[in-house]
């Protein structure tokens, strides 16, 4: 598990950083949905060391909440559609 733990960590540091250095939210559903894996994962391990404490299953409920946001709902309803939607009308308005 721990290894999976930072292979994901460094997954979401890698997208994230090339979406940050690029200025592109392109890769952001990408990034988030390895976000939600890695909170997911972390959860579980929480649950497997015996520790059925309150972040275990806070982390599993947050990883669901994460995986319908950047798998369930259409682009235009997610925060990169929408940074895209408005990118491309400021882009559209500074031509004219």
């Amino acid at each position: 598990m721990k290894v999976v733990r930072i292979i994901l960590a460094i997954v979401v540091i890698v997208l994230s950083g090339y979406s940050l250095v690029t200025q592109t939210l392109e890769l952001m559903p990408y990034y988030v949905f390895f976000l939600g894996a890695l909170l997911l994962v972390t959860g579980l391990a929480e649950l497997q060391k015996d520790r059925k404490g309150f972040w275990g299953y806070m982390n599993i409920a947050i990883s669901l909440f994460i995986f319908f946001a950047s798998i369930g709902c259409p682009q235009e309803t997610t925060l990169s559609g929408l940074f895209y939607l408005f990118k491309k009308s400021t882009l559209m308005f500074n031509k004219a």
